[in-house]
């Protein structure tokens, strides 16, 4: 597990998303949000919802490949291997899914309320 872990690490130091990366008009958007994208898709019909939810979960598998290319060059450090076995990036595919900003508010500020609710409920 140490590996990982340090091979995470290097990964992820240029910031959020690591080198390679794109997540475009879902930067921030995490599983939690995935969730209530589901969620309104299932609740209401929102077809929006669901074409995001797929953009999401597409863009994931897509960057699946990227993080490899990248653990395995950072591993090859390591080794006498790294000019011989050196793995190029892929170029990055077109998504057929559009994520739909108008979607990504309503849910943002719904999750915004619940939370306040909750607070206030509290006390907090």
């Amino acid at each position: 597990m140490k590996f990982w872990e340090n091979q995470w690490s290097e990964v992820t130091r240029y910031g959020k998303s690591p080198a390679g990366i794109s997540r475009g008009d879902l930067e921030g958007i995490d599983g939690y949000f995935a969730g209530h994208l589901w969620n309104d898709y299932q609740r209401n019909h929102n077809q929006k919802a669901l074409e995001t939810l797929l953009a999401y979960n597409t863009q994931h598998v897509v960057n699946l490949e990227t993080l490899m290319v990248l653990s395995y060059n950072l591993k090859l450090k390591d080794t006498p291997f790294l000019e011989s076995h050196q793995l190029p990036l892929s170029s990055y595919p077109e998504i057929p899914f559009r994520s739909d900003l108008e979607t990504i508010q309503e849910i943002l500020e719904t999750i915004a309320n619940q939370k306040d609710k909750l607070h206030r409920g509290k006390g907090l």
